[in-house]
């Protein structure tokens, strides 16, 4: 990727959008390898933040629900 297609995230709502894509990645690693992340319990940090319920791979489905229905948003913005 060149300097002039760089990414940069500076409104608090893409950063925090960041964070879920970033959850999302280490749940799904979780949910297919069954390696765990070294630092923080993503399944509890997910859960405490959406309320979501059920086990790893029926968090990871909802995380991706949510994910996908404000993903149009965020790329058309």
């Amino acid at each position: 990727m060149d300097n002039d297609q760089a990414l940069c995230f500076t409104a608090p709502e893409d950063i925090a959008f960041v964070r879920v894509l970033a959850w999302k990645a280490a749940l799904s690693i979780e949910v297919r390898t069954g390696m765990k992340h070294s630092r923080v319990n993503v399944l509890k940090a997910v859960r405490d933040a959406f309320g979501f319920k059920g086990n790893k791979a029926a968090v990871l489905a909802q995380l991706v629900e949510y994910i996908e229905a404000r993903l149009p948003a965020k790329v058309q913005a």
